[in-house]
């Protein structure tokens, strides 16, 4: 999230329009990652540019996103991002959102740049920064990849297209 915000301060100087939504917090009701992360934005000048929800239910989850223009996924290089794909993920793709996503563990494995999602560099805030450049400027990328992104997620995270292949194999 620390990537995030930072590669946001180098974008709002450039587009002072934009806003950036970050839902969540960490689950432990008696702690809180926000203030933390308030602080970093107000010491790069973009504090009134960025709204912290904090923890939402999950019923709010679909509007959330829907609110946004593009979504982001900016995990850092390590063993968490490494052993796991992101369930998140599969929410962004249904929105028919564009995505800017890391390339860390199997997702450059699963994903083209530039045809389902844009692959930036982990931890590289120039590499985010372009990512969502290339975004905004760019409508026609964005219509490919919304699609593109919806019907990878289609073909292969819907529950009734993976059932009857996952039948297929066990009859194998």
């Amino acid at each position: 999230v620390l990537d995030l915000i930072e590669s946001f301060g180098v974008l709002n100087k450039k587009y002072p329009n934009t806003h950036l939504l970050i839902i969540g917090d960490i689950i432990d009701a008696n702690d809180t990652i926000i203030p933390q992360l308030k602080e970093h934005a107000l010491k790069l000048g973009v504090n009134e540019n960025i709204t912290f929800t904090g923890l939402v239910s999950f019923t709010k989850i679909p509007e959330l996103l829907n609110s946004c223009q593009i979504l982001a996924l900016t995990r850092p290089n390590g063993v968490f991002a490494e052993a796991g794909f992101p369930s998140k993920l599969g929410e962004y793709f249904a929105c028919r959102k564009p995505i800017v996503i890391t390339r860390v563990g199997d997702i450059p494995a699963y994903f083209v740049n530039e045809e389902q999602v844009i692959l930036v560099n982990p931890e590289d805030i120039g590499s985010i920064v372009n990512g969502f450049e290339k975004l905004i400027n760019d409508n026609e990328l964005c219509n490919k990849i919304c699609n593109n992104g919806y019907n990878w997620m289609d073909a292969n995270l819907n529950y009734r297209n993976m059932s009857g292949k996952l039948s297929e194999f066990i009859n194998k």
